[in-house]
């Protein structure tokens, strides 16, 4: 959710002696800038395990403004992730099919929802879009395509996120033939936790890195567990030069831990189901 790549060698910020001034207004307290970042995952996982992420972001902090992309592919044997600091087209979602060209990447991805959108406000100022929950889904890149099931949502806020009541954060959605299921939960001053079962709002009574449990009986099993990212957020966030140096250290210092899995889903009303589970789990640096 609030994590994501931004590394890049080339940065479209000109920041100079603006960002030194913006530096001594913040820490000096003498001006608080408006935040805002609108920021999307995409992702599609194959048959064999196969696995591609994809993230559209844009972030406004005063007078500064960074767009950023990336591409994450797992091939089954190694993760490769590119990345860019520049402006391609938002994703979209049109009649048919929730869809993104980034031609800064190389990828074109379509998906093609079979769940009904959910939007929640999970905090003052941050608004959640499960655009959705699940669906066939192409990823056409060079020299490869990916046919799979994927899953795509948009997160936006109008509040710093060091600034929300949460000292860990859990995400995942898993996929199987039958049923999919989306988890968000934040741990801290104001605990949070939520679930989508086929494109509805569902209680979740326990959300953790190898299993989740729904009130209904739905539980998902994670299995057979691959690294796809485990770094801290101030190694994503160095090329993003103008930005970065004035954040606290919370936010530089998380880390952030992201799997591919193999899901087992059962369900009170229908067969065991299996399938794949991108999850993830971010942990922030105390104060």
């Amino acid at each position: 959710m609030l994590s994501g790549s931004a590394t890049s060698s080339t940065s479209a910020i000109r920041a100079g002696d603006q960002n030194s001034a913006f530096h001594v207004w913040w820490h000096h307290g003498t001006i608080r800038p408006r935040w805002s970042i609108r920021k999307w995952y995409l992702d599609c996982v194959a048959d064999d395990g196969a696995a591609w992420i994809g993230y559209w972001g844009d972030v406004r902090w005063g007078s500064l403004h960074v767009s950023f992309v990336s591409s994450l592919i797992h091939d089954g044997v190694q993760t490769t992730t590119t990345n860019r600091v520049r402006a391609d087209a938002e994703p979209h979602r049109d009649e048919h099919a929730v869809r993104w060209t980034a031609p800064s990447l190389g990828v074109d991805f379509a998906l093609t929802p079979s769940a009904r959108e959910v939007e929640m406000e999970l905090h003052d100022g941050v608004v959640w879009r499960c655009v959705a929950p699940c669906g066939d889904a192409i990823v056409r890149m060079p020299g490869t395509n990916l046919h799979g099931r994927g899953y795509a949502e948009v997160l936006e806020m109008t509040v710093a996120p060091w600034s929300l009541p949460m000292r860990e954060l859990r995400w995942g959605r898993a996929i199987g033939e039958r049923t999919s299921l989306v988890w968000i939960q934040w741990s801290g001053a104001k605990p949070l936790q939520i679930a989508v079962r086929d494109g509805a709002l569902a209680d979740a009574v326990h959300i953790g890195d190898d299993e989740v449990r729904l009130a209904d009986g739905t539980c998902v099993t994670m299995s057979k567990q691959i690294v796809l990212r485990e770094d801290s957020l101030a190694n994503t966030l160095k090329p993003l030069r103008a930005i970065a140096p004035l954040l606290p250290r919370m936010l530089t210092g998380a880390i952030e831990r992201k799997w591919r899995s193999r899901g087992t889903i059962t369900t009170p009303d229908r067969p065991n189901d299996e399938g794949w589970v991108i999850h993830e789990h971010l942990t922030f640096a105390a104060d």
